[in-house]
């Protein structure tokens, strides 16, 4: 039997908490596993940085660890963390891995986003909840100025839907608040050495009275909905976010890579350019569709052993293990 690797994990995202992961992270994975060490001494084989962080460089060079044993595992798209993207990043890192990356990636391996699966019966509690024909978007109000950036494509879209529901974080912040996350998101993209995109201040001060607030539930508020508007951050990769609406049963206006990039049906999305003409276009779209059709052949979808088995997060987990250790 091949002997464990004890593996360092680090990193912005790495979800550690002292010295217990976050449930159902990687970290918890490769704890449950008896793969992961807390601490920084001989008994390091790996190291794992998730997003990378400058502390890193340290944390490398003080274990003497070589780069053949070094994995990069990027979650953050370079709009929001142009570090995990440098050319430095191959000399410290021999496996880059894409998190929500698109296969066909040259420069990283690549998985699917780690998704916690709802039971077949919270399925069916969603999908049976009564709807309005109202299009619903849950994100916090965030802003990045580096080019390829979709957050100000989303203030736009709100700016201009009448029938939006909007829920999430910093809709309503102060006009102090707003003014340094964007000094600071200046600051950030001149230090990566990228020139600001001026037009990632679109909207940035505007207030959104359509704003709900936080929810408890992402979900069981998604449901309530028809429609769901995803919008990812970047066209780069595919996070959670669609998948949270094909939970919730709603069909999806998306902004994102192309769907069928990642083996998703694409007569369960609606997608959408990133501008706001496209955007309308296919919510008109999604008006003229039978709505129970719709969840019928979504079902069929999120039911299917094949799709449960390329994105549930321990599947994932593995897949990223298999990387790391060089299977």
């Amino acid at each position: 039997m091949e002997a464990k690797k004890l593996i360092f994990l680090t990193g912005v995202n790495s979800n550690l908490k002292g010295h217990e992961p976050v449930p159902k992270s990687f970290g918890k994975f490769l704890l449950d596993r008896g793969l992961l060490t807390f601490k920084i001494d001989s008994s390091i084989e790996k190291i794992v940085c998730i997003d990378y962080s400058p502390v890193v460089r340290g944390q490398i060079k003080e274990q003497g660890v070589s780069s053949v044993d070094c994995t990069l595992v990027r979650m953050e798209p370079s709009v929001v963390l142009p570090a995990n993207f440098t050319r430095a990043r191959n000399k410290q890192f021999s496996q880059i891995v894409t998190v929500g990356g698109p296969q066909s990636n040259k420069d990283s391996a690549s998985v699917n986003w780690p998704l916690i699966w709802p039971s077949s019966s919270k399925l069916d509690k969603l999908f049976a909840n009564e709807r309005a024909e109202r299009i619903v978007l849950i994100n916090g109000n965030k802003m990045s100025l580096i080019k390829g950036e979709l957050y100000s494509l989303r203030r736009e879209a709100i700016n201009a839907l009448d029938i939006l529901d909007l829920y999430g974080t910093e809709w309503d912040s102060s006009f102090m608040s707003r003014l340094t996350i964007a000094l600071k998101s200046f600051a950030h993209t001149i230090l990566s050495l990228k020139f600001p995109k001026v037009s990632g201040f679109r909207l940035w001060f505007q207030s959104y009275p359509k704003s709900r607030g936080v929810i408890a539930d992402k979900l069981e508020t998604m449901s309530k909905n028809k429609y769901a508007l995803v919008i990812e951050n970047s066209a780069e990769y595919m996070s959670e976010k669609l998948f949270d609406a094909f939970f919730a049963g709603c069909i999806p206006i998306y902004v994102g890579p192309n769907v069928a990039d990642y083996g998703i049906p694409k007569n369960l999305v609606l997608q959408a350019e990133p501008n706001l003409k496209s955007i309308k276009k296919s919510l008109d779209r999604a008006k003229g569709m039978i709505f129970e059709n719709f969840q019928q052949e979504l079902r069929k979808f999120l039911d299917d052993e094949k799709t449960i088995e390329q994105w549930s997060h321990e599947n994932v987990y593995e897949k990223m293990l298999e990387i790391v250790l060089g299977r």
